[in-house]
């Protein structure tokens, strides 16, 4: 296992590799098993269950649907969940393992041709998005870089914003074109990801 920390740009690529499709997640994890209430005196720790909470209030507080903020790394597409190659195999263990270690939300709407994309004002899901971050900023997640906007050639645009809060990472991006509007939120523990052997981070990267 590796020693040293490897930094938040390569564990938040790992995350985002997990989140977008690249595992087979059968199960959640353990973030919200039963247990006896603590003792008053006692500090809850920042766990997948308060993480959850947290994103679903968010969620709630842009107008939008809380249910679909999941534990673990969510649904990935059926085509994937067959995993054939022994690599597939490799990364869908890995993504079991890591379930409780992550929170997703992401939301879709395909959409007529409109034009707009490109044009630099938020809209739709984007304004949603802001609405949802500002909920979660008012939760003590704090920006680590400036929010960045990048255009998609002349399809679209690319907005991301990344987050911490007490050990926790999470990555929001939108991805708004003339076909589609999707908005996906990552939040993965460090602790979890920095585990991680160079073999296995080596399943997500070129």
């Amino acid at each position: 296992m590796q020693s040293s920390r490897t930094g938040t740009g390569r564990a938040a690529a790992v995350a985002v590799a997990l989140a977008v499709g690249a595992v087979v997640v059968t199960g959640c994890g353990g973030g919200a098993g039963a247990s006896a209430p603590p003792s008053p005196s006692v500090t809850v720790p920042f766990g997948q269950k308060a993480v959850v909470q947290e994103m679903r209030a968010a969620v709630a507080a842009a107008g939008l649907r809380e249910d679909e903020v999941e534990a673990g790394f969510g649904k990935p597409p059926g085509r994937l969940a067959d995993a054939d190659t022994e690599r597939e195999r490799a990364v869908a263990a890995l993504g079991n393992r890591l379930a409780s270690c992550a929170v997703v939300w992401s939301t879709t709407d395909a959409q007529e041709p409109h034009g707009s994309a490109g044009t630099g004002a938020p809209a739709g899901m984007r304004r949603q998005l802001d609405v949802v971050l500002s909920a979660l900023a008012a939760r003590g997640w704090k920006e680590t870089v400036p929010s960045r906007e990048t255009p998609i050639g002349d399809k679209g645009t690319y907005f991301v914003a990344s987050y911490k809060k007490e050990g926790w990472f999470l990555h929001a991006g939108h991805t708004d074109t003339s076909w589609f509007d999707l908005v996906k939120v990552v939040a993965t523990e460090e602790a979890c990801l920095d585990r991680l052997t160079d073999e296995e981070r080596a399943l997500f990267e070129d």
